[in-house]
């Protein structure tokens, strides 16, 4: 009798194991969906705050210290926001998309066929996207190098051959040129 106590209280504890080991995946598996995503939110929320405080607060303490006039430090606030609120917005949902793959990871989907055709699609983009990318990263160059800003007198290419003006607006993608005739002037960021 006590041989069946003990082969029955063995078959029970199985039985009982054989129901919580399932739950215990599934705790698991959304216990690290839970931790991805909210590593994600604090990642988003970090660097929402560094962009912020650090990079426009210190621009504006700058600003106020360098004595500039007003409208100039406004519109060269506007430069940076402009810069910065796409950077802000596709970090955001680059650091989005990496926890939804890690998520899939998590929950056993194979993510190696997607970031296949993620990377191939990235190469597509660019190669077509060149261009933009191109002026859009002369841009960044032009307002962090600062060569010359709105108000300027500049000759862009050979003294002879070039084309002489007063910058009067640069943007992420172009320079806007005003020429000595009062022709405005639309110049890739690429050509400098």
């Amino acid at each position: 009798c006590c041989c069946c106590c003990c082969c029955c209280s063995d078959l029970l504890v199985e039985n009982i194991c054989s129901y919580l080991v399932p739950i215990d995946v599934a705790l698991v598996k959304l216990y690290s969906l839970v931790m991805v995503a909210f590593a994600a939110l604090v990642l988003v929320k970090w660097k929402t705050i560094a962009l912020e405080y650090y990079l426009l607060k210190r621009q504006r303490e700058a600003w106020t210290e360098d004595g500039s006039s007003k409208s100039s430090a406004v519109a060269d606030l506007e430069d940076v926001e402009r810069l910065l609120v796409p950077l802000n917005a596709v970090s955001s949902w680059l650091a989005y998309v990496a926890a939804a793959l890690v998520c899939a990871q998590v929950l056993g989907i194979n993510v190696a066929p997607l970031l296949a055709v993620g990377g191939a699609s990235g190469i597509i983009v660019g190669l077509s996207t060149q261009q933009i990318l191109t002026n859009t990263v002369m841009g960044l160059s032009l307002f962090l190098a600062r060569p010359f800003l709105p108000g300027d007198h500049v000759t862009l290419g050979g003294a002879a051959t070039g084309l002489t003006g007063t910058v009067e607006r640069i943007t992420p993608m172009r320079t806007t040129l005003r020429t000595e005739d009062d022709i405005l002037v639309t110049i890739p960021n690429k050509v400098r």
